[in-house]
Formats: structure tokens, sequence, C-alpha cells
């Protein structure tokens, strides 16, 4: 069932009539029926892993919490990270596993990326005495299938989400309104700017067969660093911004609409973008992009792996607590998309840059973004949001040598002297996106239009909804309204 569907709208329709006559135990109970019952449409199938994970993971939680014995820990923590590689290992094009059509649904469940990590967090969390285990089947099964985050997070902490699953929600006039927005930011981000921008990008942006143009004369094989269908470079240049702002307002427009759903029966999920294109450094991107795995991925790989290296190697290789970290984080990163190459090329080159930037930053602090004059920043934001852009390749081309092809095009400005056709409309509606995320820098996201006046709103509700329409008709025939995130 496709999150931006009629089937979808009644499904929502249906638990909030029932949810809001119910007490909150019943609600609970409510949510998790309709939870399991999403996920049952999408596959019955996809059930039983999570069914595996929730249940050995609430078992040895608790065990956890009662006996503080780390037997328990370490058996629900092998499961999880089992149960993450098996899928990951199985699902990867770098091994050829054959399996019946009968069970491929199990061996690849929906959401099982995002909630196999809530798992793991959570049981961390009770190792290390942050949060209480929880007593509650019904309330721990239901945090992780609530169906809202289910595809594509965020990815919720058990210490932020089984908080509001205790308390009685109350949801007022601030809520309805903040929700709806946030649906409605969603449903812009990604009918009218994603959808749109997906239609009208140049073609032969990505080449996937790399041909020897002879363009390339240095020490690697021409057969990596070269480029076939050559189009105007700046074509190629404004289509791959083009896929970044696309790739971006697909996300974003998800974790809105989920958000925004979620709010309406008050429960506050975390946000998990925060205008990344006006980032200053790759830090600071990775504080604003898909803010509940960066933010994970920090608190249990990257902070724990650097103090035991600080601690072992404190006063002799400085670069290894440095640089490590950095690495390693970026290529979990890499590897949680999806056991590819194109995936941990793409987490080994963000890894080496973030790790430069830091030693760069340490060695001349003067640099630091603070630090700089407003037109410095700018520029340095600019060559950034230019950085990250061209790092997406890989999120496109299912190869390596298609994105060495692409990089080698875009490096080499290939294509230079022929006249650009892209459509000028990808400037337009990218300058929206760059708008919603100035006017939500400017006022929580939430409540974009909340504090203007009544007739103000109501001509920009009117205008959406046309807007809306229109590019909903034009895309109709082209996309399908799927979700990048859905496929992780």
């Amino acid at each position: 069932m496709e999150i931006i569907s009629w089937n979808f709208l009644l499904f929502f329709t249906v638990t909030v009539a029932v949810y809001f006559v119910l007490n909150r135990r019943a609600q609970n109970i409510w949510l998790l029926f309709m939870s399991a019952l999403y996920i049952a449409l999408w596959g019955w199938q996809h059930l039983f892993p999570l069914a595996i994970i929730g249940g050995t993971t609430f078992l040895t939680g608790k065990k956890l919490g009662e006996t503080s014995h780390p037997l328990w820990f370490a058996v629900g923590l092998s499961i999880n990270i089992a149960v993450f590689f098996l899928y990951r290992v199985i699902n990867s094009p770098l091994f050829s596993i054959s399996t019946p059509p009968v069970i491929e649904d199990l061996l690849l469940p929906i959401g099982f990326a995002f909630y196999t990590l809530q798992s793991i967090s959570y049981l961390i969390d009770i190792h290390h005495s942050k949060i209480p285990a929880e007593t509650e089947p019904v309330d721990f099964l239901l945090y992780l299938m609530f169906y809202p985050k289910i595809l594509a997070g965020p990815i919720e902490r058990a210490g932020n989400f089984l908080p509001q699953l205790k308390s009685q929600r109350t949801v007022d006039s601030d809520k309805l309104d903040g929700g709806f927005v946030l649906v409605l930011v969603g449903l812009i981000r990604k009918i009218a700017i994603a959808e749109v921008l997906l239609t009208i990008m140049p073609e032969n942006l990505f080449p996937t067969i790399p041909q020897d143009t002879g363009f390339y004369n240095g020490p690697i094989p021409a057969a990596i660093f070269a480029y076939s269908n050559p189009i105007p470079y700046t074509d190629r240049l404004i289509g791959i911004l083009a896929y970044g702002i696309y790739l971006y307002n697909d996300f974003a427009g998800y974790t809105a609409i989920m958000r925004g759903a979620s709010l309406i029966m008050g429960f506050e999920l975390s946000p998990n973008f925060r205008e990344p294109y006006f980032a200053n450094n790759l830090s600071d991107f990775w504080s604003r992009w898909h803010i509940s795995l960066s933010s994970w991925l920090r608190d249990y790989i990257y902070f724990p792996m650097t103090r035991i290296l600080l601690k072992k190697y404190k006063n002799r290789f400085f670069l290894l607590p440095e640089v490590l970290p950095l690495i390693v984080t970026m290529l979990a990163a890499g590897f949680w998309h999806g056991l590819t190459y194109p995936f941990l090329l793409w987490g080994l080159v963000f890894g080496i840059l973030m790790s430069l930037e830091k030693l760069i930053f340490q060695a001349f602090p003067l640099l630091r973004a603070k630090t700089r004059l407003l037109p410095l920043r700018f520029i340095n934001g600019l060559l950034i949001f230019l950085v990250v852009n061209i790092a997406w390749v890989a999120f496109a081309v299912n190869s390596v040598d298609g994105i060495f092809s692409t990089w080698k095009a875009v490096f080499s400005a290939a294509g230079w002297f022929i006249n650009p056709t892209f459509s000028f409309w990808i400037v337009v509606i990218s300058s929206v996106s760059f708008l919603l995320d100035f006017l939500e820098s400017r006022r929580y996201d939430q409540s974009i239009l909340l504090g203007w006046p009544i007739a103000a709103k109501s001509i920009v509700l009117a205008i959406v909804w046309i807007i809306l329409i229109l590019a909903f008709t034009w895309t109709s025939p082209f996309t399908s309204n799927v979700f990048v995130y859905q496929n992780f």
C-alpha cells in the first residue's frame, strides 16, 4: 500500500476514527493491530522476521533489565546483528544466492534496516542503564512496528517513543494544525518537487556502460575513467544537482508526511532533516541529513570507537583515533544502505573527505565556518552542496564503473562545448525546494504557516492544492510515487 494513494488515506482515516474513541491502553492495542495489518498488506511473510526480532529483543531486554547479566545483552545484540548481516548478504548482488520464490519475501522484509537498528539501540541503552527495560509486549512491538515509520523511519530511540506510549495522548488544535501542515509540506516535496524533477532530468545523465573515449591520461585504466553518451556538461552538472535535490525532497517528503500523520494521533516523531543543503561543512551536513540514522551511527559506532582508540593510543599515534572512527562509521552507513560496491564506495569517499576536513580544521582553526565572514561561508556552503550532490551519484548508478564514468565526465568538463538543452523548470523547481528550507529555517518546520494571517494562509493553501493537482496530473503517467528509502 503506497503512502500517496487513496487506499492509504482510507486506511489512515479508519485508524484515526477508531483511535480517538478508545482509551490509552486500547489505543496501543488498536495501533499494533493496524500496524500488523499494514505490514501484512505488503505481504504477510514480512511479519515473521519482525516477530522473531521483536520477540527475542523483548525477552532478552526484559531479562537484561531484571538481572543486568551481560549474557542477555550479548544474546539479544548478537541475534539482531546476525539477522541484519544475514539479510544484507542474502540480498547483496556480490553473492549469488538462489532462493525459492516462496520465501523471497521472508528474505527481504520491509523496514528491516530501520527496526533492527531500533532493537539494537534499545538493548544498548538498557545495558548502559539509560532506559528501563520494557515489560509490556504490546508497547514494545508497537515501538518497532508503528506503521507511519516502518517503511523509511525515522529510526526512533526507545527513550523517546516508549514514554509516549505510556502517557495519555492529547491532540489539541495546535497539534492538528501542525500535523496537517507537515503532511502538506511532505506532499509538496514529494509530488510538486521530487516527482516533477524526476520527469525533466536530462537524458543519459548517469552512464552505466563506460566506453573508452581516449579522454583519460592518468595511471588508472581508461576503461574505468571513461564516459558514454556524451551530453552537454551543463546538462550533466545541472542534472546531478537536480538529482540530489530530488533525493532530498523524496526522503524529506516521506518523513514530513509520516510525522504529520503521527502528530495528528498525538505522537512526536523525531525530525529527520534540518535544511541539510544549508550546511557549511560535511560534519554539519550529517547533523542535518537523515538525522535519526546519522545520530545513531554517531552514538553507537563513532563515539564508542573514538573513546576506545583515544584511551589506547593516547599520546602515541594521534591520526588513528581521529581518522579511523569516521571512515568506519561512514562505511557502516554505506553498508546500512546495502552491501554493494557503489554504497561502500560512497561511504568510503565520505569517510575520507570528513577525515581530511577534520584534520584541516584542527590544523587551521580559522577555516571553521563560525570564524569566517559571511561571503566566505556562502562560498563554502556552495562547495559542500556540490561535493555532497556529486557523491549522490552512487545512489543513482548501480556500478562502480558507472560512478567513475560520471565523476570523470564532471571533473574533466566533458561536453563543455555542447550547447545545453536542460529544462529551465529544473532551476525553478529547485528554487522552490530552497525556499521551503529557508521558511523552515525561520520557524519550526511544523509551524511554517501557523503564524500567518488567515487570509494569507487561505490563499497559500489554495495555490498549493492547485499546484499539487497539476503536478500529480503531470507526473502520474511517468512515476509511481514510490519513495526511494522504501528500498532500504
